[in-house]
Formats: structure tokens, C-alpha cells, sequence
């Protein structure tokens, strides 16, 4: 399974915040992964808009909001043997809980909010984490997860990967810096349960790199 593109959050009817992402990346993990003579199918769990796979291998799930990512996730794990995750997708942190004026009236989210309103104040609450539902319904499954941070040291980028690996029992985590990503440019560091790790410099060299440590892995089982 590749999770690739972000999630979005409704604000009223019309409206909403979002995690922006391409799905560029998780995109070409998906073609890779399916490219694999082993490999059966790979689903593709992306959210609205995001760039999609081209192999017919892989079977397409959009998803809007971080809970309905998060339904598709555990319907696809409880209901398929998996031997692979890569979790790149960019979900919200954060959902709307309320809207309110400046007075503290809170008003009716499930119409369009008047935009003749001067002042708004958005009441935000966690979204649901979608990471800890991978080892907790396929614990066999190889997971690689991911870290976006932005203008950190390299050390720095590496502790913040390394914690989310233990924490989530994670056989790799991808750690980005922003700062070096561009339209043609991807410096990203595979980190492993050693704490070692490889330099990547483009997507297309990610997503080589994250398909032949899991080939590997999964040939040895």
C-alpha cells in the first residue's frame, strides 16, 4: 500500500484547509512497487488531486479528509494480506471543531459561511494519526514512513526520522527538509532501525532507493 498526496479539512461547505502535496513521489513509489514481478497489486490511497500511478497494477482509493483516509487504510489492511506500506502521504494534523465570531458566537458550518463576516476565528482539534493503525493491524507489513521538517540541521532531521522509526516500528522513515525541495530537486535521507541512512537527491532516486531495500527485505522472508 502507498498513501501519497494530502489531506484536506472543511472549513464550511465551500471551504476548507489542506496539506499541500503533489503525490509526485508516492506516485512513483506505486509504479515502481507494482513494476515488481512479484508484486500482486498496489493500492494507491491518495487524496483529491494528487498526481496517480500509471501501472494497472495499482487500484486507485481518493480520499478527501484525514478520517476518511484513515477508514480506507483500515478496511484495505483488514480485509488484504499486505507486505508493504509507504505512508507518504501529507495528513492533516489538525481538523476544524468549530467556527466562531469575534463576539464567540459559533456559527453553522454546514452551509457557507457569509463573507460578509469581518473577523473568524477557527477552533481546531487533532485530526486522527493514521501512522500507529499500520503496525497495529498488519505488524508483519515492512513500513516506511516519513518526516517533513523545514530549515533543521541534517542531525536534527535524522533524531526527529530515528523517533518517528521507534515509535512506530517503522523499517525505514524518509526525512525531508522543504528547503531542499524543488520542481527538480528532492534531498531526502532513508534512515534505518541503525540509525544509519542514504542521500537521495531526486524523487526518482527515493523511490528506487525505498523499492529495492523492500524488495530485498521481502525476498528474505
Amino acid at each position: 500500500m502507498v498513501t501519497s498526496g494530502g489531506t484536506r479539512e472543511k472549513i464550511d461547505e465551500v471551504r476548507s484547509i489542506t496539506n499541500s502535496s503533489s503525490g509526485e513521489l508516492g506516485s512513483l513509489i506505486c509504479d515502481r512497487l507494482a513494476d515488481l514481478a512479484d508484486c500482486e497489486k498496489v493500492f494507491y490511497v491518495c487524496g483529491e488531486g494528487a498526481m496517480l500511478p500509471q501501472n494497472d497494477k495499482a487500484e486507485i482509493i481518493q480520499v478527501s479528509s484525514a478520517g476518511s483516509a484513515l477508514d480506507a487504510v483500515k478496511y484495505i489492511l483488514l480485509n488484504n494480506n499486505i507486505g508493504a506500506v509507504i505512508h507518504a502521504m501529507a495528513v492533516s494534523d489538525y481538523r476544524v471543531k468549530s467556527i466562531q465570531v469575534a463576539n464567540g458566537l459559533e456559527l453553522d458550518c454546514g452551509r457557507k459561511i457569509n463573507s460578509s463576516e469581518k473577523q473568524l476565528i477557527l477552533v481546531l482539534e487533532s485530526a486522527p494519526k493514521i501512522i500507529p493503525v499500520f503496525s497495529e493491524l498488519a505488524p508483519d507489513a515492512l513500513l516506511v514512513g516519513f518526516k517533513l521538517l523545514y530549515n533543521v540541521t541534517r542531525e536534527e532531521l535524522i533524531d526527529e526520522a530515528y523517533n518517528i522509526l521507534q515509535k512506530n516500528s517503522c523499517s525505514f522513515v524518509i526525512a525531508n527538509d522543504k528547503k531542499f525541495i524543488t520542481k527538480t530537486k528532492h534531498r531526502a535521507y532513508l534512515v534505518d532501525k541503525n540509525k544509519d541512512y542514504i542521500e537521495f537527491e531526486t524523487k526518482n532516486e527515493i523511490a528506487d532507493g525505498i523499492v529495492n531495500k523492500l524488495e530485498s527485505m521481502l525476498r528474505k522472508r
